[in-house]
């Protein structure tokens, strides 16, 4: 277990581990730790983000366990003031961004071989906001990329995962006027987008092979949010919904893509 200390409210944590299995606690501390991280696929390595003097967190770099700090290796480093990095991460991978208010940058990190240079999404330009997620189909390394690019309130496209030129990505939805895209997943053979309309979060599901037959979720309370949730039985062909309201208790709800049946499996207390 990873876990991160603030004990005085500045947001600049010490990180410590600690061992499930037989209780112990691993001797080794690393200060000035930002969020974000992620461990390894062999839980072995971990990797975190720091931040510098100006609390702009601007490194990532990967720890393995039981070896001296000093020792980490730096796996990037934001040298541009302007510029500052968030992770997010999937079953196998770690995705990390740069951005500044304008321009954004992602990398995507192999967490089954951690310490190899992490492959970038595609180059910096001006102006260009994008969010990569890798993707396996049908055996192809694939990204699914939500962009700008073309779009003031985004459009969702597909590209090779080897920092391909923005120029040979191609597009899977188009941009839709007063819908903002986010980000984009895969659930089984369903791409799955969180988007905003009409103010409204809302999520879009279409089979990878038929990205026209899109269906829109809702939150489905009035005044309520959803995004996809960690918890809960996400699988083949299911997504697990946190659902929220000023109005209602927040809940966890759990969605068959094949029936459409809805079964809420977790509700907070009433308000």
């Amino acid at each position: 277990l990873a876990y991160a200390v603030d004990t005085l409210g500045d947001e600049s944590y010490e990180l410590h581990f600690f061992s499930l299995g037989d209780g112990t606690q691993h001797l080794e501390r690393i200060d000035r730790v930002y969020y974000g991280g992620a461990w390894s696929a062999d839980s072995t390595v971990f990797l975190y983000v720091s931040h510098d003097d100006a609390f702009r967190p601007c490194r990532v770099w990967a720890h393995k366990l039981g070896t001296a700090v000093s020792d980490d290796t730096l796996i990037l480093d934001e040298a541009d003031p302007q510029f500052h990095l968030t992770t997010r991460s999937t079953r196998d991978h770690l995705i990390v961004s740069a951005a500044s208010r304008i321009t954004s940058q992602d990398w995507v990190v192999d967490l089954r071989d951690p310490l190899r240079t992490p492959i970038e999404v595609t180059a910096r330009h001006k102006g260009l906001i994008y969010s990569g997620t890798p993707v396996s189909i049908d055996g192809k390394e694939l990204l699914l990329v939500v962009t700008n690019d073309g779009a003031k309130d985004f459009r969702l496209m597909r590209a090779e995962r080897t920092g391909s030129h923005l120029s040979k990505w191609e597009e899977l939805v188009a941009e839709c006027p007063g819908r903002r895209l986010h980000t984009a997943t895969m659930i089984g053979d369903r791409v799955v987008v969180e988007c905003r309309r009409d103010g409204v979060p809302r999520l879009l599901v279409f089979p990878w092979a038929d990205p026209a037959a899109i269906t829109e979720i809702g939150p489905n309370v009035p005044h309520g949010t959803l995004r996809l949730s960690r918890y809960g039985p996400l699988g083949e062909a299911k997504l697990s919904i946190e659902v929220e309201s000023y109005l209602d208790p927040s809940r966890v709800d759990v969605l068959d893509l094949v029936t459409s049946q809805r079964d809420t499996i977790w509700r907070s207390e009433e308000r």
